[in-house]
């Protein structure tokens, strides 16, 4: 997933000790009040690239990409 589309998000799907990291919404959108890290992505920044910095700006978890589940569009 090379590079950025206008409005393009990545989350980041934390596993470790078979638990998931959440972050919890400071104000919910809609009934979303615990979700993934992620958010926007950056100028020439990678979808993987945009969830590890989310991750870590989000929770101070430093994480590694393993693998792309998925996009969306």
């Amino acid at each position: 997933m090379e590079g950025q589309r206008d409005g393009a998000v990545a989350l980041a799907v934390v596993v470790h000790d078979r638990r998931v990291l959440l972050v919890r919404r400071a104000v919910a959108e809609g009934s979303l009040l615990w979700v993934f890290p992620g958010g926007k992505m950056e100028p020439g920044e990678t979808a993987e690239d945009a969830a590890l910095r989310e991750a870590l700006e989000e929770t101070g978890a430093f994480t590694e990409a393993t693998r792309v589940l998925g996009k969306r569009r």
